[in-house]
């Protein structure tokens, strides 16, 4: 057979091995393929985002890094458009007490236990905040009913940064 004549010359042998050499560098770390290989890894993140792309509003983003969630949204709420004595900071708080909980609730609770850390920004003109928390306290929100039991899980589990503009 015609095969026969490239398997016994050694040019064809050292060109097939450079070739593999070629194609497993793409897939490493810092390869083309690396994000793709990242994607298809088993995280808790992930399967949750599955199902979180299909809840979320459309101000949301949402992306895993390794078991990791980040979720930015954009809230443009102007100091202007509140009632008289009502503080921009403390809607800022409130929506993303309200964030925290649609995530809870709309996420798969298993996988939200599996992940590892949750990161919530509001950005906003005026005030950005970062909450942080891990996802088994996140889960274990989804089953409160109480306000405030639900108010005081979020101060005890939740770590929040203020970054004013």
């Amino acid at each position: 057979m015609f095969y026969e004549k490239f398997l016994k010359n050694p040019f064809f042998m050292i060109g097939l091995l450079m070739m593999f050499i070629f194609v497993w560098n793409l897939n490493q770390e810092d390869g083309m393929f690396a994000r793709r290989a990242e994607i298809l890894k088993a995280h808790s993140c992930h399967a949750a985002l599955v199902k979180l792309k299909r809840e979320i509003p459309a101000n949301w983003t949402i992306i895993c890094n390794a078991n990791n969630m980040e979720v930015t949204i954009k809230k443009n709420i102007e100091k202007s458009s509140l009632a008289e004595g009502v503080d921009l900071k403390e809607v800022l708080y409130r929506e993303m007490a309200n964030d925290l909980m649609h995530l809870a609730k709309k996420a798969p609770n298993d996988n939200l236990e599996r992940t590892d850390y949750i990161v919530v920004k509001i950005l906003n003109p005026k005030l950005d905040i970062h909450a942080l928390t891990e996802g088994r306290y996140l889960a274990r929100l989804a089953t409160l009913t109480e306000p405030r039991i639900m108010a005081e899980h979020l101060r005890a589990t939740v770590q929040v940064q203020e970054r004013p503009h």
